[in-house]
């Protein structure tokens, strides 16, 4: 996988902001962006790709998780190549983490997994 190093501020400036149209000045924020995203952890699927588990506000200041799908993919042939998230992901209100963690557990058990 290409360097990951700095995904952090990545990710917060692509929460931040999305750029903004040719004339017509500043970037503003994505309206659905968490607000003070948190990177709590990663984990690689691909070459090229990577899950990023974040906590942060909604607009509405209520807390939720996003795990979203990022890659890397370099430019090939009349492609430019892309490096940022994908909308393969989702996000949950932080009201749902315990329902989340039943869910993820009963993957495990369905594995074959010895799950708490």
């Amino acid at each position: 996988m290409a360097d990951v190093s700095g995904v952090e501020e990545q990710v917060e400036e692509t929460a931040q902001a999305q750029p903004a149209a040719e004339g017509q000045g500043e970037a503003k924020p994505h309206p659905g962006a968490l607000r003070e995203a948190e990177v709590v952890a990663e984990m690689e699927i691909g070459r090229t790709s990577k899950l990023v588990f974040q906590v942060g506000k909604r607009r509405t200041g209520d807390m939720a998780f996003d795990i979203r799908e990022y890659v890397d993919r370099p430019a090939r042939g009349n492609s430019p190549g892309y490096t940022g998230p994908t909308r393969s992901g989702f996000r949950l209100h932080e009201e749902n983490y315990e329902e989340f963690l039943e869910a993820v557990k009963s993957i495990g058990r369905a594995l074959g997994y010895h799950v708490d």
